[in-house]
C-alpha cells in the first residue's frame, strides 16, 4: 500500500504547491499532431440556455460514495467498509462485501472485484462465487507484495486491470473472466514510472497517465511528482502512444473518460500555480481548453457527449464551492450547485445513459454525506 500513499501524497502536493472513443490504429511512442487549441470561451454564471433541475437524494447509507450507476434506480458504491448495492427509490441496500478497502464493478453488474487484508478477489453478485485473480498468475512478481489494487473492468465486463504498486513504478496484470486467466500487462515502448492505468477506451484499448523521469530541458529540479505527466493509449500488445505533451512541471489531474470520444482532465502548471480544463478526442487528437479556473478540482462528461460539469472550490475559510455545466455544442455556460459550508471532498458520478450527474458532498465530521442528483437539457 506504500505506493497508494506516496500517490496520494503527490496529488495533495500538486495542489497544495503546486469511460469513449479509438485511437488511430498502429499505436506506437510517437505523439498525435494536435490543432492548436482554440480560446476558452467562458460564459457568465447563468448566462446557460439549456434546463438544469437539483433534486436532493434523501436517507443515503452511511459513508456512502456512489461509483457506478446501476439502471435509473441503483448505484454501487463502498458504505463504510462495505461494498453496497443502493436502491435510491425504495432505500434498500444489499451488501456485496464487508471489510474491504476498495472495490469495483463490471459494466454488466455481474462480477465486483475488492481487495480486503487478505488478497484481492472477484465475486460473482448473482452466484455469490469468488476467486483470487492471484492464483491464476503465471509471471513471478519483481518484488513481494501482499495486496494488488483492482482499477478498471473494460466496458464489455470481462477484463479487470489490477496493479502491484510500488514505490515508483507498478506491475499490471490483466484478469480475464472469460478466459479464466490472469496475464502481465507491460508496456514495450515506455519507461513505467509513477503510472497508473485510467480505465478502458474501448475493449482493446486503456487509458494510462504516465510519468517522466528524465527533464526536456535537464534545467529543471527533480520533484517526487517527476518533470511531467502524459496521457497515454496503450493497446493489448504494450504499446504506448501518448495523447499529450507536456512540458516539465505541467501535470494532468483527474483524467475522466466520457462517451462522445472524449476525455476530461485538468492542465496544472506547478511553475505559475494555474489550471486549466482540457476536453481531448482521443481519436483526432483534438484538444480543447473549456476553462481557465485556478481552482479546479475535478470534471465529469454526460452519457451523450453534450455536457461537461466541473467542480471549482473557494479557497477561503467557509470552503464553499460551485459547480458549473458547460454546453458543448453551444459553448454556453451556466452556475448549477452552489456548495455552501465546510466539506472535506467532492465526487461527481455521470449517468450511463442520460444526461444525469450525482454528485456527493462529504463531510469528515458527518456520516451521512449530501448527495444531489442534476438533470440536464435542452
Amino acid at each position: 500500500m506504500k505506493r497508494v500513499i506516496i500517490l496520494t501524497s503527490i496529488l495533495i502536493m500538486l495542489l497544495t504547491g503546486c469511460q469513449q472513443g479509438e485511437s488511430p490504429d498502429g499505436a506506437n511512442s510517437s505523439q498525435v499532431e494536435r490543432p492548436e487549441v482554440e480560446e476558452p470561451r467562458v460564459e457568465e454564471p447563468g448566462s446557460g440556455e439549456f434546463n438544469v433541475t437539483v433534486t436532493p437524494i434523501n436517507e443515503v447509507p452511511n459513508y456512502f460514495t456512489p461509483s457506478n450507476w446501476l439502471g435509473d434506480k441503483k448505484l454501487f458504491g463502498i458504505s463504510g467498509s462495505r461494498l453496497i448495492i443502493w436502491n435510491r427509490e425504495n432505500k434498500q441496500q444489499r451488501i456485496l462485501a464487508e471489510d474491504v478497502w476498495t472495490g469495483t464493478i463490471s459494466p454488466t453488474g455481474k462480477d465486483v472485484a475488492y481487495v480486503n487484508e487478505q488478497s484481492l478477489y472477484v465475486l460473482d453478485v448473482e452466484g455469490g462465487i469468488s476467486i483470487s485473480p492471484v492464483d491464476l498468475e503465471t509471471k513471478e512478481k519483481s518484488i513481494p507484495v501482499a495486496h494488488p489494487m483492482p482499477y478498471s473492468w473494460s466496458p464489455g465486463g470481462s477484463k479487470l486491470i489490477y496493479a502491484y504498486d510500488y514505490e515508483w513504478s507498478s506491475e499490471f496484470y490483466i484478469y480475464d473472466s472469460q478466459t479464466g486467466t490472469s496475464k502481465p500487462y507491460q508496456f514495450k515502448n515506455q519507461d513505467n514510472f509513477l503510472s497508473y492505468p485510467v480505465g478502458w477506451i474501448n475493449n482493446k484499448q486503456l487509458l494510462f497517465l504516465v510519468s517522466s523521469s528524465e527533464p526536456k530541458t535537464g534545467k529543471q529540479e527533480y520533484t517526487e511528482s517527476g518533470y511531467r505527466n502524459n496521457l497515454m493509449i496503450g493497446d493489448m500488445a504494450g504499446n504506448l502512444q501518448a495523447l499529450t505533451d507536456n512540458q516539465d512541471f505541467n501535470f494532468v489531474l483527474s483524467p475522466y473518460i466520457g462517451d462522445g470520444d472524449n476525455i476530461a482532465y485538468i492542465l496544472y502548471n506547478k511553475n505559475n500555480d494555474s489550471k486549466e480544463l482540457h476536453l481531448l478526442n482521443p481519436a483526432t487528437g483534438v484538444d480543447k481548453v473549456i476553462t481557465n479556473k485556478s481552482n479546479l478540482h475535478t470534471a465529469v462528461i454526460t452519457a451523450n457527449g453534450q455536457y461537461i460539469l466541473y467542480h471549482v472550490k473557494s479557497n477561503s475559510a467557509d470552503g464553499s464551492g460551485q459547480i458549473y455545466a458547460v454546453d458543448l455544442v453551444s459553448g454556453k455556460q451556466k452556475l448549477v450547485l452552489e456548495v455552501t459550508g465546510s466539506y472535506s471532498d467532492l465526487k461527481m458520478l455521470s449517468h450511463n445513459t442520460k444526461n444525469q450527474v450525482i454528485v456527493t458532498i462529504k463531510d469528515s465530521n458527518d456520516s451521512k454525506y449530501e448527495m444531489k442528483l442534476i438533470n440536464l437539457s435542452e
